[in-house]
């Protein structure tokens, strides 16, 4: 048996998910066998980014709006969201969102507290074993800048005016009342959210009217379990495995995100499974971490140690060897393997020994 430990000294690449270990010489693996002893990593791969998941992306769909003075109004507009690529919770995508919202100033202000109040919020429904999408009515310009709650205030830079055309320095205000904020859930996205894919809330299809927004707040739940993390478990590969049987045939052993997000994932298997090695020579053993479909995994954390075991050909077939005193081998299975025919020449008919004795 030869045990090899791999770890972050052995990685190539810049995505953490590549180990190369060079063999001391080439080896023969004709008949040889591999199987994981140990594996220990940090539950650090995304599950949202631009590439290859392609699912970063929502869209936020903004009422009318008509500024502070009421001189110039700009149209409902549709809001793309990028969020960075990250490992996430719902909460985290939500606190993403706050920020958004305070960097182009789509918030208002509790002077008494200094609190923030936000109008669209993603939150986890437990209950329901969903997440719930959430939007609240924007004050209207029916009562001018007075519009706004009582004990709140707009940004300094106003509210609302960053994202589209600017509609003066006082800010804006909602033109028709008590309208809140539409969704929209791009492609791939939507999956991590549980909502159907490139719909709108409340309504399907292009908020073409005024009809199309929330009167006052209102949330929608989603029609589908959330998959939050969409590849809840990888796969070790080793590039000498050669695994009929699966797909990739380079499969070692399955990782599963049993812990919470940058929780250390310990995996110590009850016993070897035994995978067959490709025959011939090979010089370098290289192990990397993919999705199911084979797809490279970004691991955020490159702290990974993992140990591996290989048995030879003649590992799997016991060698009767030297003799101890007295001329027996040393072990029982040896003794058993001397005494049988087949490895002393015995002529001896061994139907012989069933006869009974006249």
């Amino acid at each position: 048996m030869h045990t090899l430990t791999i770890s972050r000294e052995n990685i190539d690449g810049d995505d953490n998910n590549r180990f190369v270990y060079n063999l001391p010489g080439s080896k023969n693996l004709e008949g040889a066998e591999i199987a994981l002893v140990d594996l220990f990593m940090y539950y650090s791969w995304q599950n949202l980014n631009s590439q290859p998941l392609q699912n970063n992306t929502l869209s936020i769909v903004w009422p009318a709006m008509t500024s502070g003075d009421g001189q110039t109004t700009t149209p409902q507009t549709q809001i793309a969201i990028t969020i960075p690529d990250g490992l996430y919770e719902i909460s985290d995508i939500n606190s993403y969102l706050q920020q958004w919202c305070i960097t182009n100033n789509y918030y208002l202000l509790n002077a008494s507290t200094g609190e923030y109040v936000y109008f669209f919020q993603l939150q986890t429904n437990v209950t329901r074993y969903a997440c719930q999408a959430n939007s609240f009515a924007i004050p209207d310009l029916n009562t001018g800048l007075s519009g706004f709650p009582t004990g709140y205030s707009q940004p300094a830079a106003g509210f609302a005016n960053s994202v589209y055309t600017p509609i003066g320095t006082s800010g804006g205000l909602s033109t028709v009342s008590n309208q809140a904020p539409g969704w929209y859930f791009n492609k791939n996205f939507n999956d991590l959210v549980g909502f159907e894919g490139d719909t709108n809330f409340p309504t399907s299809g292009v908020f073409s009217t005024t009809a199309g927004f929330p009167t006052g707040n209102a949330s929608i739940i989603s029609s589908s379990a959330p998959n939050v993390q969409p590849n809840n478990v990888i796969y070790l590969n080793c590039n000498l495995v050669s695994n009929t049987y699966s797909s990739p045939s380079t499969f070692l052993y399955p990782v599963p995100a049993k812990s919470s997000i940058g929780g250390l994932l310990s995996i110590e298997p009850p016993e070897f499974a035994w995978n067959k090695l490709m025959p011939g020579q090979a010089s370098q053993i290289i192990m990397t971490f993919t999705t199911a479909a084979g797809a490279p995994i970004k691991l955020q954390d490159p702290n990974v140690l993992i140990t591996l075991i290989i048995r030879d050909n003649a590992d799997k077939h016991p060698s009767i060897g030297h003799t101890t005193s007295n001329g027996q081998p040393s072990s029982m299975e040896s003794q058993k393997l001397s005494r049988h025919p087949s490895n002393n020449n015995s002529n001896t008919p061994h139907h012989n020994l069933l006869r009974k004795w006249g």
